[in-house]
């Protein structure tokens, strides 16, 4: 048998069979079988409604104001979101995703501010709500009226604020001679981070607006292992070193210029 020249074009290709395909016939389920994953789960859903509509963990006011929803209460990623956008305005330009100039800081500040005050009003509505009192119904204007008037409060505290956290950061870099610039600090010390959330969140408590301060220093907390209490007082050019461990209670009065180190436990 003579061989086929180099290059040559491939004989024909001879076709496979076709395989023969057999159906799979459908599983067949009793009746009671296929009822049964569905009536278990209608049951624990309703156990579960029954549950939380005679829940006494929250006050009454989880159904107040004559609102429809069951659970009217501050969102906790909203109230984190609240600190972020109050730490971008105490610190332009540093937590931002774009660059921040002369010319821009104003309309930037414009934006977060009135990003801040929706975020505000909607979170102490919800916390003003959480706070009514069996039989004494507040409407939703009058709450609505309340909060606004409490975020207009706050709003007015920012500009004292940024001035304490400024001395705040100033005595870390006297205090800690490993600190390089005001920026270093700001970004990385936890105790700035700690301090900053409480001096936010002391803010509201002095306006006795219910759990979202202690929501802010309950995230403060598991961020930075540092547990102040929002009621706490707190004067200017305060700074924990460090800081993991450290406790400060609602009692607790600190002066001016104190620096605290880690482990220590103030108050109750």
């Amino acid at each position: 048998m003579a061989a086929e020249p180099l290059g040559s074009p491939p004989g024909p290709i001879a076709p496979k069979p076709l395989q023969k395909i057999v159906p799979v016939p459908p599983r067949v389920m009793s009746p009671d079988r296929m009822r049964s994953p569905g009536r278990r789960a209608a049951d624990i859903v309703s156990a579960l409604v029954e549950s939380v509509r005679g829940m006494e963990i929250a006050s009454p006011c989880n159904r107040p104001c004559e609102e429809e929803s069951l659970l009217f209460l501050p969102n906790r990623s909203k109230t984190e979101h609240l600190l972020s956008i109050v730490r971008k305005i105490m610190f332009p330009g540093l937590f931002t995703d774009f660059q921040i100039s002369d010319e821009n800081l104003g309309f930037h500040l414009g934006m977060l501010l009135s990003e801040l005050k929706d975020l505000l009003v909607d979170q102490i509505s919800r916390a003003l709500a959480y706070q009514c009192k069996p039989g004494l119904p507040r409407a939703k204007d009058v709450v609505h009226a309340e909060a606004l008037e409490k975020t207009e409060a706050f709003l007015s505290s920012l500009e004292s604020l940024r001035g304490m956290l400024l001395k705040d950061v100033e005595s870390a870099m006297r205090g800690d001679p490993a600190a390089r610039s005001h920026e270093e600090i700001i970004l990385c010390y936890p105790g700035i981070e700690a301090v900053f959330v409480h001096r936010v969140a002391h803010e509201l408590f002095k306006l006795q607006i219910p759990i979202i301060p202690r929501m802010m220093s309950a995230f403060a907390h598991q961020k930075t292992a540092i547990d102040i209490h929002p009621g706490a007082e707190i004067g200017s050019h305060f700074f924990i070193d460090h800081g993991t461990g450290v406790v400060i209670g609602e009692t607790t009065k600190i002066g001016n210029n104190v620096k605290l180190f880690h482990g220590v436990t103030l108050g109750a």
